[in-house]
């Protein structure tokens, strides 16, 4: 279909909006053609609309708040997607560390360890010993009242999944939180570091290996094969 171009519409509120949205490219042009990617959530259309016709159905679809875009969709079969201020919408180091009363000293060292200023491994552990004492039950409060999903998270990981896509969390964070973030989001699998507990206290000291940058890497190269 070499006139037809590419246009990929989501709904994060079910298949009432998308199937508005439809009616909406439908009445510009009646011989589009679809085709679903996700079960409700997510369309692939092929249409022969012109750039203004366009650019007013976008501001339809930005009073209905879809995401759309006009780039070709492809299959995937392998996503690895970091957790913190990504699947999530915080450093939860940063937010333990509020709980802990340091959260300042803490968010300062991460702002340098990802800014590349020092040493993962390093920050890492200087940051879980200035956590030490923090009990478990505060650690549970915390991804209670601060951890929150990023929009579309839920969304993406299940369509991947439905197009036969595997899904990794591959994080520098703990399992205390990834662990809850894959079974929240569908993830296949969850790796991360682990703090080391003084019976329902953390130790202040992390399970090793680190698992870092390197680690991240070795656990792409491994699912790609």
């Amino acid at each position: 279909m070499p006139n037809k171009k590419h246009l990929v519409i989501a709904s994060h509120t079910g298949a009432e909006t998308l199937g508005l949205a439809l009616e909406l490219v439908k009445k510009l042009d009646p011989n589009c053609t679809v085709r679903e990617i996700a079960r409700n959530k997510a369309l692939h259309i092929l249409h022969e609309l012109g750039d203004g016709a366009k650019t007013a159905l976008f501001e339809k679809f930005d009073a209905l708040k879809l995401d759309y875009s006009n780039i070709e969709p492809k299959i995937k079969k392998l996503l690895i997607a970091d957790m913190d201020s990504t699947i999530i919408n915080c450093e939860c180091l940063d937010e333990l560390a509020d709980f802990a009363g340091v959260k300042e000293q803490v968010s300062a060292i991460t702002e340098r360890a990802m800014a590349g200023e020092l040493d993962f491994e390093g920050a890492l552990k200087e940051r879980v010993m200035m956590l030490k004492g923090l009990s478990k039950s505060a650690m549970q409060k915390c991804y209670d009242e601060r951890v929150k999903l990023n929009e579309g998270a839920i969304e993406m990981i299940s369509g991947l999944k439905e197009n036969g896509a595997y899904c990794a969390l591959v994080s520098g964070g703990f399992k205390f939180f990834t662990s809850k973030i894959r079974e929240l989001v569908g993830f296949h699998e969850d790796n991360s570091n682990e703090f080391v507990y003084s019976k329902d206290e953390l130790s202040g000291k992390v399970k090793m290996p680190i698992l870092g940058k390197e680690a991240k890497l070795e656990r792409l190269q491994s699912l790609c094969k």
